[in-house]
């Protein structure tokens, strides 16, 4: 199975959890998380349908939208792998040394990536005042 189609999976799962309604073409689930994200009911049929993957700067308001954590989206994705250990103990690397390591040189896909490490960071804390 590719990370397209458990994505598909991971995301209708998700959406039913959230009490959207992903089964029915016309039903109303795909137009409110299209929505919520930002995004055209069409993409949200791909994402769906294994067909796609969503762009990582959609993929906050994605697990924000179905009210999921962030790492069951990047591990349906592919981004994480699936059988790594959240506990295990990392040394802190920065985003920017993360970038480096991930031979990124090309300006614009590095904001890309230290823009949503920002977001992220900035929605755990709001997660963690709300607690």
């Amino acid at each position: 199975m590719t990370s397209t189609e458990d994505f598909g999976k991971w995301l209708a799962s998700a959406m039913r959890d959230a009490g959207l309604d992903v089964d029915a073409q016309r039903g109303g689930g795909r137009n409110e998380l299209a929505k919520r994200v930002g995004v055209a009911k069409s993409t949200v049929s791909r994402w769906l349908d294994g067909d796609a993957l969503p762009r990582a700067e959609h993929f906050v308001s994605i697990a924000d939208a179905v009210d999921a954590p962030i790492s069951g989206l990047l591990r349906a994705a592919g981004i994480v792998d699936p059988d790594a250990d959240e506990t295990t103990s990392r040394p802190s690397r920065s985003p920017q040394q993360i970038v480096a390591e991930l031979g990124i040189t090309d300006p614009d896909d590095a904001e890309v990536i230290l823009a949503m490490a920002r977001r992220l960071k900035a929605h755990r804390a709001g997660r963690a005042a709300d607690s």
